[in-house]
């Protein structure tokens, strides 16, 4: 028998793995599997601190060696400055700082500087001339001025169909129906309103509205406003037990009587069987969509293209003098402590709260006015001792919800978004702080750690941040200066 030397043996090439986490060596080119990394030594280490896998494309530096982000401090991909991971903002699998990166005015989304999904536009509901920075998707150009805007407000467009700012709409006057702006000889009106041609046509005849009054109340379309279904709850797929549901009470008003009737439009909206509408007395030719009980991660999931549908059809929430936004919480979820809290923080912050619901300070003293009361009659009205009116920010006279009634109406999503997540995070503010804390500036700082803690790591969190920071830069009065003296500084801004 002939035996050969081990150290002059052929070795067994080794196989390259389809994973990163596996430690490898040299691999022979011929036995790389299809779809299988490259070796890891060129796009993957170990950190030398903490012994995690990292990406070399997204990786930290300590004392010149490179490391997981966590353990070293981030390179800038614009200016090459290094930096701890909580001053850095991710973008991509790059990092970039302070000064070489901002955030969209409308979704919060972080870009480059450079990036070409950044455009500079002007704000629609700040009233001065200054340009600030949007994605370019949350951006539209005015057709007759020309000009770029933040797409922030309700769209309109000119007879030609297409979009325009705040500005130039007052050339036009608008269809009653449909919304679109009418030129002088392009305008139709009756006894109902002004319409362009194919609405005032389809006006005369029968809306569909004289049916719905001929049906039951549990048939109709638009309910009765005593209506009070079953509670069906609406929770989020996958997501567990929680005494903690929201009701949203949107009301959507029109100048004048919608062309096509109030029932045509609502069957148009495909408005999903998860809400239902009522009358309301307060509105002049709209009416008010309910939905059933909700977590706070389903209203986040719903994308509410029925609310812009309605306002194609000519709705409007924002831009009247009637509507408003109510939101209810269940009771199971809160102690009398904690609504003795929220009681104490709308009390001690008015001028905070009047930012909040971007009403002027007399729409919301008539519609939902702010209890001054001392501590003894707010424990009684906890109790259900007192049989005070439902006008009030927080109203308590529901058996089973509380109502946060400050909000101005608004038919956009981020809007709609915004209000109940600034009920769900002041509720896990006072849940979590004691009653000295209850000021505005103790709740903008954390929800500054918390937001994405309570809302979920999306976009909300980020724009409820930068929305509630605002108020700092509006030039309102301090806190508790104002107890008493409730004014508005904030009249001129828009949903």
């Amino acid at each position: 028998m002939t035996y050969q030397r081990a150290d002059t043996m052929p070795r067994k090439p080794k196989i390259a793995p389809t994973t990163p986490q596996e430690d490898n060596g040299q691999y022979c080119l011929s036995l790389v599997l299809p779809g299988a990394l490259p070796p890891p030594s060129t796009t993957y280490r170990d950190c030398p601190e903490c012994g995690e896998r990292f990406s070399l494309k997204n990786c930290g530096v300590r004392d010149g060696v490179k490391c997981c982000v966590d353990c070293g401090q981030c390179k800038c991909q614009e200016c090459d400055t290094y930096g701890d991971k909580e001053d850095m903002e991710e973008i991509g699998d790059e990092w970039f700082c302070d000064d070489c990166h901002c955030h969209c005015e409308a979704c919060n989304t972080a870009h480059a500087n450079e990036s070409e999904d950044l455009v500079s536009a002007h704000s629609s509901f700040r009233r001065n001339a200054s340009e600030y920075q949007y994605c370019e998707s949350c951006t539209f150009t005015c057709a007759d001025c020309g000009n770029r805007f933040a797409d922030d407000l309700d769209p309109l467009y000119n007879p030609t169909d297409d979009r325009i700012c705040e500005r130039c709409r007052e050339n036009y006057s608008s269809c009653d129906s449909c919304g679109y702006m009418l030129g002088e000889d392009e305008i139709y009106s009756n006894d109902y309103g002004t319409y362009c041609r194919s609405c005032y046509e389809e006006n005369e005849e029968t809306n569909g509205d004289e049916n719905d009054d001929e049906r039951s109340d549990d048939e109709r379309v638009i309910h009765q406003h005593s209506h009070k279904p079953d509670p069906q709850f609406q929770k989020h797929e996958g997501q567990g037990k929680t005494d903690l549901y929201f009701g949203l009470e949107l009301e959507v008003d029109r100048r004048h009587a919608s062309g096509n009737g109030r029932v045509n439009d609502i069957e148009g909206a495909d408005i999903p069987t998860a809400f239902y509408c009522k009358e309301d007395g307060s509105l002049l030719y709209g009416f008010e969509v309910v939905s059933h009980p909700a977590t706070w991660e389903w209203f986040a999931s719903h994308d509410f293209e029925w609310a812009n549908k309605l306002r194609k059809s000519g709705y409007r929430s924002y831009d009247t003098d009637t509507c408003g936004i109510h939101i209810h919480v269940s009771r199971r979820a809160l102690t009398s402590l904690d609504i003795l809290k929220l009681l104490e923080f709308f009390k001690l912050n008015p001028q905070f709260v009047l930012f909040i619901s971007r009403r002027r300070a007399d729409r919301l003293n008539q519609w939902a006015g702010i209890n001054a009361s001392d501590r003894a009659k707010q424990i009684s009205k906890i109790r259900g001792r007192t049989d005070d009116d439902r006008y009030e920010a927080i109203n308590l006279l529901n058996c089973h919800t509380i109502e946060f009634r400050i909000f101005r109406g608004t038919l956009s999503r981020i809007g709609i978004l915004r209000n109940i997540g600034f009920v769900r995070t002041l509720i896990a503010y006072v849940k979590q702080s004691a009653m000295h804390a209850m000021s505005g500036k103790g709740y903008r700082a954390w929800l500054q750690d918390n937001a994405a803690k309570v809302l979920g790591r999306g976009t909300m969190a980020k724009a409820l941040v930068k929305f509630v920071n605002g108020f700092e830069s509006v030039g309102a009065m301090g806190d508790e200066d104002v107890r008493h003296r409730v004014q508005s500084p904030f009249a001129d801004i828009a949903a």
